[in-house]
């Protein structure tokens, strides 16, 4: 019984490595295996520290971006209450008032949770409005006692 590897050339590791598209796809293989990781989002702490040293105009984009975080997260609110769900946070009267400065609100919330300075920015905020403004939660009424037939 002749073997498998006789009836089938399969090609040398070197002739694989000479042909020019290999060669790159491993180099970018190689090259993926030791990029570092990549966070998206600053913290708390790098936010503020940013927002400190950034001119009038980059001030400027940082509380914009700070409000679009806040402006999906009412959105989000929204949404859930229109789908039956139940909303992350219910702002009253001061709470309004409160998020029109987004910086000052992401300095309320870093004084009131000490870990919070390690934390994503956004996470920081949703943490802190869902905390200061809860939903009120609704009283159950209570059910009629069931009573089993026959009885």
């Amino acid at each position: 019984m002749k073997s498998v590897a006789r009836w089938v050339r399969f090609p040398s590791l070197t002739a694989i490595l000479e042909q020019k598209n290999m060669r790159v796809w491993i180099l970018i293989l190689l090259l993926l295996g030791v990029s570092p990781p990549v966070r998206a989002e600053a913290t708390a702490v790098e936010f503020l520290a940013e927002h400190s040293q950034a001119s009038e105009d980059g001030k400027t984009y940082l509380v914009g971006f700070l409000a679009g975080i806040l402006a999906g997260y009412g959105w989000s609110n929204i949404t859930l209450k229109t789908t039956g769900g139940e909303p992350l946070f219910c702002l009253n009267r001061m709470g309004e008032a409160e998020v029109e400065d987004p910086i000052q609100l992401l300095k309320k919330a870093m004084a009131k949770d000490i870990g919070a300075a390690t934390l994503p920015v956004g996470a920081v905020l949703l943490s802190y409005l869902r905390r200061q403004y809860p939903c009120a939660v609704p009283k159950l009424e209570k059910s009629p006692t069931y009573t089993p037939p026959g009885l």
